[in-house]
């Protein structure tokens, strides 16, 4: 006996359908989570007004002391963050929190309304409720998307003297061994 799916067979199969929801599900929970307000968060936008909060943290001194040779890189890479110069205490020149404050800003106009969709449509599931535009496209995810990527591979790049070579997720420990 053969068993049809008028729908199934009309729309190419279900596969397709769940692995664009799944993406669009996965993109929208990444943007929830890194521009998150809620106090206590790890994530991008609470570490960046955590800098804004202490920016004599990041010092021309400290991101010095990482590199292991120099030959004058050290100043050039460490300029290029546009830091707040400290008269003739060039060691003590550190993060503009202005910068940092511009950055944020701009990544939350980018992709603020995909967190608001989040909220309401995946998050808390209430998509009837305060004006909700359910008409996202690919294209505004994806440039938030890239905005979220430029902004952590700059802070990235400033704290660990390294580039993102790889966006997926990693465990930061051992997922097979007991505890």
């Amino acid at each position: 006996m053969l068993i049809l799916n008028p729908q199934l067979s009309d729309e190419g199969g279900f596969v397709f359908n769940w692995a664009a929801e799944n993406y669009l599900d996965a993109s929208l929970m990444v943007i929830r989570r890194e521009l998150d307000v809620q106090s206590g968060t790890e994530n991008l936008r609470n570490l960046l007004e955590d800098v804004i909060e202490h920016p004599r943290v990041l010092t021309r001194a400290r991101y010095r002391a990482q590199w292991t040779s120099d030959g004058g890189r050290a100043d050039l890479a460490f300029d290029s963050f546009r830091p707040v110069r400290v008269p003739d205490v060039q060691e003590r020149d550190h993060v503009d929190p202005q910068v940092v404050r511009a950055d944020i800003e701009q990544v939350v106009a980018d992709s603020e309304r995909l967190r608001v969709y989040a909220e309401r449509t995946r998050a808390h599931r209430t998509p009837g409720e305060h004006g909700v535009d359910k008409t996202i496209t690919f294209r505004d995810l994806h440039q938030a998307i890239d905005g979220i990527r430029r902004v952590v591979g700059k802070y990235y790049a400033l704290l660990t003297l390294c580039s993102v070579a790889d966006w997926e997720p990693s465990p930061g420990y051992d997922t097979i061994s007991a505890s």
